[in-house]
């Protein structure tokens, strides 16, 4: 295990969490960056757009499972019964919806229809917000992200039953649609 020190814990709340850091700092993600990002990566990476400018998000499988949020759930009671407030990287913290869509260019929500670790629910309970939030900034007179859900055909799962290749020519096929 590699030492973690407060100041790298600091960083990584900074940054929205260690993937969204990693894909800020290490891979360099910026306004000209599409970023694709499969389960907790999608997550990662609309992180980084609550953050700073990026080209395009392409999320597949993103959001929380039901264990997420009943992990979240008992680390808000266990904190409420310590009269404390729990650290923003132990619970699921509420996206910045309207950050997202002045962020990023933008948005393509991808889901399995058959997805065994995050719900279908999830991308259409993402996609909705993240179309409310473009609505909203676009009643202001900005140029939202543009905010796309396509749901992928039974087979397609968690995409970890799926090559690299596999889950590649799915993204490519969506994305040309787009175009």
């Amino acid at each position: 295990a590699l030492p973690i020190s407060a100041a790298d814990v600091e960083a990584d709340v900074a940054a929205g969490g260690w993937k969204a850091r990693l894909l800020k700092e290490d891979m360099a993600a910026g306004p000209d960056s599409i970023l694709v990002g499969h389960s907790a990566g999608g997550n990662a990476a609309l992180r980084v757009a609550e953050r700073q400018s990026v080209a395009g998000l392409i999320l597949v499988g993103a959001g929380y499972s039901e264990e997420d949020y009943e992990s979240d759930g008992r680390r808000r009671k266990e904190a409420a019964e310590k009269n404390t407030v729990p650290s923003s990287w132990q619970v699921i913290e509420p996206w910045q919806f309207d950050r997202i869509v002045r962020n990023a260019g933008f948005i393509h929500v991808m889901h399995g229809e058959d997805d065994s670790a995050i719900p279908v629910q999830e991308a259409w309970k993402l996609t909705s917000s993240l179309q409310e939030a473009a609505a909203a900034a676009e009643s202001m007179g900005l140029t939202p992200a543009r905010v796309e859900c396509s749901i992928l055909p039974t087979g397609f799962g968690h995409a970890q039953q799926k090559t690299c290749d596999e889950v590649l020519a799915a993204i490519l096929t969506e994305v040309r649609s787009l175009v």
